[in-house]
């Protein structure tokens, strides 16, 4: 797993040159990097949303889920998740 935080001027994921290429990577919390799965997270301390894509385009499923949890999912490969 490959986690790159973005919250601080010195973190990881303004390193890797993706925001300028992805303009929506901005102003995300962080950006996790799984075998096949690579998930954007916007957010504060107690609530996230984000998204989450899989790169090998196989179904992906919400690794865990409770109450608040809210899955939109857009494809197979793709999912919207909100715990607001």
């Amino acid at each position: 797993m490959k986690l790159y935080w973005n919250r601080l001027k010195d973190d990881d994921l303004p390193k890797t040159g993706l925001k300028e290429k992805y303009k929506f990577l901005a102003e995300c919390e962080a950006v996790v990097e799984w075998t096949n799965i690579v998930c954007v997270e916007y957010g504060g301390f107690e609530n996230h949303w984000g998204f989450s894509i899989a790169v090998d385009d196989k179904r992906i499923d919400p690794p865990h889920l409770d109450s608040r949890n809210k899955i939109i999912r857009a494809s197979d490969d793709i999912y919207f998740m909100s715990d607001y």
